[in-house]
């Protein structure tokens, strides 16, 4: 009779039962309690550790720890990548300054870059160069704005530097300083290979604007002093003066390497641009400056003659034509300055040379007549010119002007 195995489960060979379970897990205190109903019941508790088995059945049962519950945080924004990002990009603005500053080198790359294409299209036409620099600042004035004067008005306005012919004008702007002194603007021309520098100085209440020819030394005509009251939007007479002083400046430029009839042909069509100066021009001061101008203009017309028909004396009688311009040009300049005695004395000495001796004369009377005790040299040299140390025909009452004169110094 066969033995029952030992070893073998007895519920193995037994049909399934229905089983109804209740298990409750206490996920606060890692314990479970797990009890199961019907013809073979268990009771099993157990915690993380151990499970004790109560009645006759195993049950096999994984336990993992106490799953805390989770509580919703807060995100800490010092530890957000973007925030991280931003608190340094800030701190790196505020060592180096303001947003300006951080951008100042893109801002001088686009400024150097817009002056080398200028200045390239001057080189390869072949124009005279012309720079506006930043003008030292003493004070703020309200009434200056830096590109109202240097770009949109000296550049742009109808009677602005546009009015020279053949020359290209470009702003330059110098990152480091501005241009100081008369030394520091050679420097930069040179430098930057230019014709003429303008450049000057903002204060409280006025503007000054310098000139300065970079080839040649000239002494005349290379500031101009503008008040605060005269500084208005509309008054185009301002601009129209710096035009022709800057004319002025490359005139001497042209003369100095022999181009004289370059430097007429210049400085003539920057004055018929600007003509209506000599009627509109109301301060003394501007209206002295122009007719400086003029009278400088009359000298090239006479080095003309010298340079076209090789001639080393002055002879009206062969170049009447030459020497009837010279006349025009020397009485615009009286009419803006009748007080201009070097004017009166060419003037006349240019009507002797057309043998128009009474003409001559009158303008030697005006000047003995007019000029005060302080302009005796003035008077002295008409009354010369009288008495016949050039023409005996002009020695006529000679003794009639009381001008004492001292010809032995």
């Amino acid at each position: 009779m066969a033995q029952p195995d030992r070893n073998s489960n007895p519920d193995s060979d037994r049909p399934s039962q229905s089983i109804e379970q209740n298990i409750h897990l206490d996920r606060n205190e890692g314990r479970l309690n797990a009890s199961s109903s019907g013809d073979r019941s268990n009771v099993i508790q157990g915690d993380g550790s151990q499970i004790n088995h109560i009645g006759q059945q195993t049950i096999h049962y994984v336990m993992h720890p106490p799953v805390a519950e989770k509580r919703e945080r807060l995100p800490r924004f010092w530890s957000d990548r973007r925030f991280v990002l931003f608190f340094w990009g800030c701190a790196i603005v505020g060592m180096l300054g303001t947003v300006e500053t951080v951008f100042q080198p893109f801002k001088s790359y686009q400024q150097r870059m817009a002056f080398q294409n200028c200045a390239k299209v001057a080189r390869e036409e072949n124009k005279s160069l012309i720079i506006i620099a930043d003008f030292a600042e003493d004070a703020r004035n309200k009434n200056i704005n830096r590109d109202f004067w240097l770009e949109k008005k000296l550049k742009d306005d109808p009677g602005g530097l546009k009015n020279i012919y053949d020359t290209e004008i470009c702003h330059f702007k110098e990152v480091s300083k501005p241009i100081s002194s008369e030394d520091d603007a050679k420097k930069i021309g040179k430098k930057l290979e230019v014709d003429v520098v303008i450049w000057g100085r903002i204060s409280a209440s006025s503007i000054e604007i310098r000139i300065t020819s970079i080839n040649a030394s000239v002494a005349y005509l290379t500031k101009l002093e503008i008040e605060e009251n005269i500084l208005t939007e509309n008054n185009r007479e301002i601009f129209q003066l710096i035009t022709v002083m800057t004319a002025y400046s490359l005139s001497e430029n042209k003369k100095h390497q022999n181009q004289i009839n370059d430097a007429i042909y210049l400085l003539d069509n920057t004055l018929k641009n600007t003509q209506s100066l000599i009627y509109n021009l109301k301060s003394e001061e501007y209206r002295k400056k122009l007719s400086e101008v003029y009278f400088y203009f009359s000298l090239l017309l006479e080095l003309e003659i010298y340079n076209v028909f090789k001639v080393k004396v002055l002879n009206c009688l062969m170049h009447e034509l030459e020497c009837r311009n010279i006349i025009k040009a020397l009485k615009i300049s009286i009419k803006l300055n009748d007080m201009f005695y070097i004017a009166w004395i060419k003037k006349g000495y240019i009507h002797e040379q057309l043998n128009e001796l009474q003409e001559a004369r009158q303008c030697y009377e005006f000047i003995i007549n007019a000029a005060p005790n302080h302009k005796v040299g003035a008077a002295c040299m008409a009354k010369k010119r009288i008495e016949g140390s050039f023409n005996n025909s002009l020695h006529k009452e000679s003794a009639d002007f009381d001008v004492q004169c001292d010809y032995s110094m």
